[in-house]
């Protein structure tokens, strides 16, 4: 099987030691324990996996101690517990899914899997030797390991085997050859990557919550429309790698959201929660929905882009001479800013999996609260947002500067992502 870490490549680092959580901070503490492994090692799509999995199995531990919403699962029948200690059961639940899915993780190379191993129980150590021992810790720890056991149970044979090659159930993608069929593109259309896309039977993933169905683009614009040649004309010169239209603003949003979704999208719900000062339990069921529309947006996506294999900007432009459009041109050399994933155009996917994000966080906590993120693939840049809104605008946004998505893709993927929201939120309802 080829392993391929999309985006950003694996950094020999330890991640930041989380501090020491009470009941008051370990869901926040334990997401970002997460987030620190998956900006070591970002493992696209298995990233959104891991992410619904530990969060749903949190969301179900702190709902087995004290009844505030609906559970994802039933924990393996375990009566609800108000005397377990809720940290305790925060940090079992994620130390129980984390150490699963990190151990079995099929994108990360055999060697590094000990060491990821070792960090999450350093981390559980460290955890558990903040609570004091008692009932209540091992009522805890009970609980957290059933609602784990449970939602790992659960997700068993949803169509990835995560001993082995999770995508290797579907046959290779088989390039077509008429004009707007998506073609491999470099580094992936040659040896040693290539020739390759990514993940061609991923949209067959049993979802998280969502009837996959309901939720579809309408396809990409003519190849001989006229907005279709708007489109490449304005992709040809804002995204181009040396673009004299792109501001150093716009250059900064495509090099900032460049992070896979699931990492840059948690660390911005970890900080907006903190800010909201939420409690574990509210706080573990925003994290819940968001991680499950993303997780099932990936799915949701992936399945659009490969029924309509659209090609990408660098393979538009640079054949616009096969288009049929008489008001494209060719340009052999055209390069974008950013290196283009191994996978069909359209819809975008970052740009839904953004939009579906925002859409749980501002209907749960409002749209217009101001923050401050940080990027894995800007270090050391800042940004300030107004609302949730904003952020997901200009992350889909980004996908245009880069160069790697027509405006219509992402258009299409925003509004697609914003469906999924909706849907999501529904789940994990308040118990009344």
């Amino acid at each position: 099987m080829k392993r391929i870490l999309i985006c950003l490549p694996l950094l020999l680092i330890n991640p930041p030691a989380a501090a020491a959580s009470d009941g008051a901070a370990a869901v926040l503490d334990w997401n970002e324990f997460g987030t620190s492994l998956l900006v070591l090692a970002p493992t696209a799509l298995v990233d959104g996996r891991i992410y619904a999995m530990q969060h749903g199995a949190v969301h179900d531990a702190l709902n087995t101690i004290k009844r505030q919403y609906e559970r994802y699962s039933t924990c393996n029948g375990v009566p609800y517990a108000a005397h377990a200690s809720p940290a305790a059961a925060v940090a079992q639940a994620s130390y129980e899914v984390l150490t699963a899915l990190w151990s079995t993780n099929p994108l990360l190379p055999d060697d590094a899997k000990p060491g990821f191993v070792a960090m999450i129980a350093e981390r559980h150590a460290t955890a558990m030797a903040a609570i004091p021992d008692g009932p209540g810790k091992a009522s805890g720890v009970h609980v957290g390991r059933e609602c784990a056991m449970a939602n790992l149970d659960r997700r068993a044979n949803d169509g990835i085997d995560m001993a082995g090659p999770p995508f290797s159930a579907a046959p290779a993608y088989s390039p077509g050859s008429e004009p707007g069929d998506y073609q491999f593109t470099p580094p992936f259309d040659v040896p040693p990557q290539g020739p390759f896309a990514f993940a061609p039977g991923w949209g067959n993933v049993a979802p998280f919550v969502i009837d996959v169905d309901r939720h579809r683009a309408p396809g990409p614009d003519a190849l001989r429309s006229f907005a279709y040649a708007l489109d490449v004309n304005y992709l040809r010169a804002i995204g181009r790698q040396q673009s004299s239209l792109r501001t150093a603003n716009q250059t900064e949003i495509a090099q900032f959201w460049y992070e896979l979704s699931p990492s840059g999208w948690n660390r911005l719900a970890n900080t907006a929660l903190r800010k909201k000062h939420a409690s574990d339990w509210k706080a573990a069921r925003v994290l819940a929905l968001v991680n499950f529309a993303m997780a099932d947006g990936y799915i949701a996506l992936f399945r659009a882009k490969y029924a309509e294999p659209f090609w990408r900007p660098i393979t538009a432009i640079r054949e616009a001479a096969t288009d049929g459009n008489p008001f494209t041109r060719p340009e052999a050399g055209w390069t974008p800013l950013c290196e283009t994933p191994p996978i069909p155009e359209y819809p975008s996917n970052h740009t839904a999996l953004g939009a579906a994000a925002a859409t749980i966080l501002g209907g749960l906590l409002g749209d217009r609260l101001s923050f401050s993120t940080t990027s894995a693939s800007l270090p050391g840049v800042t940004r300030e947002y107004k609302s949730f809104t904003q952020a997901a605008v200009e992350n889909g946004l980004s996908r245009v500067y880069c160069g790697i998505h027509f405006v219509r893709a992402v258009n299409d993927g925003y509004r697609m992502g914003q469906s999924i929201g909706r849907s999501v939120m529904r789940e994990l309802r308040p118990v009344r």
